[in-house]
């Protein structure tokens, strides 16, 4: 709760720093790695070898990026096969974290990043605040992106599309 109130705050410090975004997503996806073997989970993972400079807070990033593996972990059956990609097109960079597990309904999905927020009945009692999403939309917001699930994917079941500009 405190995270997501001092993200709120107009005065939140944001500590960009010219950094290579494709080395920082594989070192958040190394990160989650073990959980991931735990539950015999496939990554299929599509990063740019040459490096992606790109204005941005590592922390908040990292923090970001983390609540969308935990959650696709934490939701998904064993042997889920994970998608990571990462994309830079003219105007934008794009992360894509997607799975061919469970799903997210529609009606779910059109409040997903809203605060308290949880997916479904069965995951009140995981012990989960229902602020992991609404966290991660507040750090894209504040790297001027934008975050939206897709619950129809060409692959699989479940993609989130974080979106960053290339010029703000």
């Amino acid at each position: 709760l405190f995270m997501f109130s001092k993200l709120d705050s107009p005065d939140v410090p944001i500590q960009k720093e010219k950094s290579d975004i494709c080395e920082c997503y594989r070192g958040v996806i190394a990160e989650h790695y073990d959980l991931f073997e735990e539950k015999g989970m496939e990554l299929e993972i599509d990063i740019p070898e040459e490096k992606i400079i790109y204005a941005l807070d590592q922390k908040l990033f990292n923090r970001a990026v983390s609540n969308l593996l935990q959650n696709t972990n934490k939701y998904n059956p064993m042997e889920t096969k994970v998608f990571l990609k990462l994309t830079k097109y003219d105007e934008k960079i794009v992360i894509e974290i997607g799975d061919d597990g469970v799903g997210i309904s529609e009606d779910i999905a059109r409040t997903l990043f809203d605060p308290f927020v949880r997916g479904d009945k069965s995951r009140m009692n995981d012990e989960g605040s229902g602020l992991g999403l609404a966290i991660t939309k507040k750090i894209i917001d504040l790297h001027k992106g934008n975050i939206r699930i897709d619950t129809k994917p060409k692959r699989g079941k479940t993609n989130f599309i974080i979106e960053l500009p290339l010029k703000v």
